[in-house]
């Protein structure tokens, strides 16, 4: 039932998944209806887009890099 939330978080890692996906691991918790929101930086610029957390990984959420995401949109345009 909220319409905006803001955390402050941390890079914990970066990692690189199962599927050869590289991700930024951060410390903020990713609940149904609010992945797809941008992680930024102290310079405000846009550094990944939130994702996904692991079932039972509470205050740990993993995002796509920026610029990972930017390539999938040059491709599908």
């Amino acid at each position: 039932g909220l319409d905006f939330t803001a955390t402050q978080g941390i890079i914990s890692a970066r990692r690189t998944g199962s599927n050869g996906v590289e991700y930024i691991q951060i410390d903020v918790p990713i609940n149904p209806g609010n992945s797809g929101g941008p992680v930024i930086d102290a310079a405000g610029d846009i550094i990944g887009i939130a994702n996904f957390k692991i079932s039972g990984a509470e205050g740990v959420g993993f995002a796509i890099p920026s610029n990972t995401a930017r390539e999938v949109v040059e491709n599908i345009v």
